[in-house]
């Protein structure tokens, strides 16, 4: 699905960086000084969770809007308490025009 995700964010015109983890994705961006706009994780992963993740990406990057992903659907996760209503999400699978979509707002 990652490779995916690559793809479709590289020909919208998007930089990609890339992690196969929640720890790989931190350190990415403590390394990383530009700006980051965005960043797409899945809700449940090993290790730490999305929400987890996009809590101490954004200590890092207070600029980067977060989308969360995942194979459940919005309303099962939202009365999980995994994610809140108000978080942006995007279920799998998806398509270019889902991600087109769902980027940051006039941002690339």
């Amino acid at each position: 699905m990652r490779k995916l995700v690559v793809r479709i964010l590289g020909t919208l015109g998007y930089k990609v960086l890339q992690a196969p983890n929640g720890e790989k994705a931190l350190q990415l961006a403590k390394e990383y000084k530009d700006r980051i706009d965005l960043l797409i994780t899945d809700i449940v992963m090993p290790g730490m969770n999305g929400r987890e993740l996009a809590e101490k990406f954004r200590k890092l990057h207070p600029e980067t809007t977060v989308i969360f992903s995942s194979g459940y659907t919005e309303d099962i996760i939202v009365q999980d308490g995994v994610v809140e209503e108000n978080m942006d999400f995007i279920g799998k699978p998806y398509s270019p025009q889902a991600m087109a979509k769902q980027g940051p707002r006039g941002s690339r």
